[in-house]
């Protein structure tokens, strides 16, 4: 599940998203069972491997009172990823990193670039991206982004993609030779599996 990084936990806030509706995969993907866990409690452990504090971005409708995490609700059920990383920034009042809770893996040297990048001083946050496009469901935002999600949000505009655009967030291209040394001094893993999402049954049989 996760592809270890040597170096001491992150002083900082992690948070799984798990506020969407599952509609492809037919049921709550957060619960589904890998390995003898749930694709919750598989991403928790994880990223407690990496992070001192992780939380549950959730739906108030869905809470997870089986799972030591502490919860932050939307506000408004049923806007997608883009409130629940609103709500989370507005609780936590710092940056943090966000992972879908259906991420089939997690990328530790991944997690500590973007963290590094989207962290630092007159950032805003950092996000992935691939030959197969962004990857904004894995990546690190801050409250200095909350006047543009709240506006986004306003117009109907859900799409975690756009904060890729804003001023302040870096984009990690990892198709740049530079940017994959740096970060994976081994050598580049498959992003395809690296950002690999359980979406159908079919995925989580694989």
């Amino acid at each position: 599940m996760v592809e270890r990084a040597s170096g001491p936990p992150i002083a900082g806030d992690a948070v799984i998203l798990t506020g969407g509706m599952s509609t492809r995969m037919g049921t709550d993907k957060a619960l589904l069972t890998a390995g003898g866990e749930t694709l919750l409690a598989r991403l928790l452990g994880a990223l407690r491997r990496l992070f001192l504090r992780v939380h549950l971005s959730i739906d108030p409708r869905r809470p997870y009172p089986g799972y030591d995490a502490p919860s932050i609700p939307d506000s408004t059920p049923g806007l997608g990823p883009l409130e629940g990383v609103r709500a989370s920034l507005a609780s936590l009042g710092a940056p943090a990193l966000f992972a879908a809770v259906d991420l089939a893996e997690l990328s530790a040297p991944l997690a500590r670039a973007l963290w590094e990048d989207g962290s630092a001083a007159g950032r805003r946050g950092a996000v992935p991206r691939w030959r197969g496009g962004l990857e904004p469901a894995f990546a690190v935002y801050g409250p200095g982004l909350l006047p543009e999600i709240a506006a986004f949000l306003d117009r109907g505009r859900r799409d975690l993609r756009q904060l890729a655009g804003l001023d302040g967030v870096k984009v990690l291209d990892l198709e740049d030779r530079e940017t994959q040394r740096a970060i994976f001094p081994g050598g580049l893993p498959d992003p395809a599996a690296l950002f690999k999402n359980l979406n159908h049954p079919a995925d989580l049989e694989n």
